[in-house]
């Protein structure tokens, strides 16, 4: 067996992956109609809305030997952690309105909860006692909707900043997470291809 290029992640239901498609949708015709815009429409990578997930820990080459271990840890914390409500809603670009290289909607906890973070933190420190790199910077939840190419000039990457500053973000939704999951990622010329190995329930409310 190969090495399995591997991530851990939340899985989002059918019907807010639609919601993001329309948020891409909406943005793709405003560009549009900017001076210039099917240019610039051309320096931006789109996500497929079917493969937009909440990344939790990527992992990157998971080994024969290292798999049951990672699938153990990731299951000795979901059955330690509750399920919880996501909020999601919102536009926003990294690092700026003016340079954005990111187009992401936001994801934030429902119902008062701050259980998101406790859980990325818990399979974080897993995966580090099993010699995956554990990532210096703060986990930041976001869904990726699409990427600014380093192609694009800075003006193009102004008005890019500019025109999602005014778009309407997605209606919002509630995601209930129950469950996370293990992804394999496959790259292609097409882009990344992921698939379910396994799915571990979050522990049940007492």
């Amino acid at each position: 067996m190969d090495n399995v290029r591997s991530f851990i992640a939340i899985e989002l239901p059918e019907a807010v992956k639609k919601g993001l498609a329309s948020s891409q949708e909406a943005i793709r015709r405003q560009i549009g109609r900017q001076p210039d815009g099917q240019r610039i429409l051309e320096t931006i990578r789109w996500v497929d809305p079917a493969s937009i997930h909440l990344t939790l820990v990527f992992l990157g080459a998971v080994t024969p030997d290292q798999m049951p271990l990672v699938q153990d840890g990731i299951r000795r914390v979901a059955s330690n952690s509750r399920p919880f409500i996501l909020g999601i809603s919102g536009l926003g670009v990294f690092p700026s309105w003016t340079r954005p290289r990111v187009v992401w909607v936001g994801v934030e906890e429902e119902g008062g909860t701050t259980l998101l973070g406790p859980l990325q933190d818990a399979i974080a420190d897993e995966m580090a006692a099993l010699g995956f790199e554990k990532e210096a910077r703060c986990f930041n939840p976001h869904l990726t909707l699409a990427r600014v190419r380093e192609t694009a000039t800075p003006e193009e990457k102004r008005v890019i900043g500019a025109v999602i500053k005014n778009v309407p973000g997605p209606a919002s939704q509630i995601v209930a997470v129950n469950e996370v999951s293990l992804m394999r990622s496959q790259l292609s010329p097409r882009g990344a291809h992921y698939t379910r190995l396994a799915a571990f329930a979050l522990a049940p409310l007492p």
